[in-house]
């Protein structure tokens, strides 16, 4: 089986220069290492993003992409910032926050691939970069916290949040998609659900709240900074099966587009990534190329979500709050 063509740069975009720190209102990094998983393959999440992202841009040397549905918005003048590497978890995190920390204050870090660890130095990196209080927005199927011991284990991408959590403080995390029936060691509940309560609200995926883009604005609030992770399992997996834990429940596709675009216009976006799409290199069904094309379309998604707020900076947040 033949590889696949080598795509440069995600959507053919410039890769990240001295000048483009400056100014970039986007810049994306590809995370080449999965070490916090017990899955393959989360390594190869930005080798088939960037070549999928060959369909919207294969025609031309130089390409524009517009989104027609919206005020007229363009991703120009965002940059491919390459891959970030380690041969551990503790090196790998201090390269992203070294990635991150070259960034000017405007500028939004993107990161495609790896598995889910990689949210908490990504997280630490930006929350030391902005002013005030920080929220967490998490679409997963997984909670993805520690609840089997009372001291905290190494960073791993099934207690991420919860690392995330002591960064954060009570009440700025919020888990979208995720399963609302959770297997818990005997004696544990109470505490797991205070915890839960502490760290801030859990939306289910099939809480009415997923679509009612009034309640899911009250929950994360408006006017804000925040920093959004997507985990691809959170969608069906009859629209993601390529990741370590497919999900037999999940949302859509078009639903979480949507939300992304409604968090974007009433808070800023100041980080995001895209984690655990996990596949071998050398895969070519017709499964994992689609679902490679589905969370290509996350990524343009957010990177348009940044560009829209980018050029619209001097005008303040629309709320559409009811009173």
């Amino acid at each position: 089986m033949s590889p696949m063509n080598e795509v440069n740069t995600f959507f053919g975009l410039d890769l990240l220069s001295s000048r483009a720190m400056l100014d970039a209102p986007a810049v994306i990094y590809g995370i080449a290492n999965s070490c916090a998983s017990a899955m393959p393959g989360a390594d190869n999440g930005a080798y088939f993003l960037r070549n999928l992202s060959k369909a919207y841009c294969w025609q031309a040397k130089e390409t524009r992409i517009v989104d027609i549905s919206q005020p007229f918005t363009d991703i120009y003048g965002a940059f491919d910032g390459g891959n970030i590497t380690g041969y551990d978890q503790c090196e790998l995190s201090k390269n992203i926050a070294m990635a991150i920390e070259k960034l000017s204050n405007s500028t939004v870090p993107i990161l495609v691939g790896g598995d889910h660890a990689i949210t908490y130095p990504a997280l630490d990196a930006v929350k030391k970069r902005v002013k005030g209080p920080l929220k967490l927005i998490v679409f997963d199927h997984h909670l993805d916290v520690q609840y089997w011991s009372n001291y905290r284990d190494p960073l791993y991408n099934t207690n991420v949040m919860s690392y995330a959590h002591d960064l954060l403080g009570s009440g700025n995390i919020v888990h979208i998609g995720v399963d609302p029936l959770q297997a818990l060691p005997a004696g544990t509940e109470f505490d797991f659900i205070c915890n839960l309560k502490d760290m801030g609200h859990q939306i289910p995926y099939n809480s009415p709240a997923i679509s009612n883009h009034i309640e899911i604005q009250e929950i994360v609030g408006y006017s804000g900074s925040i920093y959004i992770s997507i985990d691809v399992d959170v969608l069906h997996e009859k629209e993601m099966r390529t990741t370590g834990y497919p999900s037999n429940q999940g949302i859509s596709l078009n639903n979480l587009l949507s939300l992304i675009d409604l968090l974007s216009k009433t808070n800023n976006i100041v980080g995001c990534d895209i984690v655990e799409f996990c596949a071998d290199k050398l895969d070519r069904s017709s499964i994992t190329l689609a679902d490679a094309g589905r969370a290509t379309r996350i990524l343009l998604n957010l990177l348009f979500a940044i560009s829209r707020q980018s050029s619209s900076t001097s005008e303040p947040k629309q709320t559409n709050k009811q009173t």
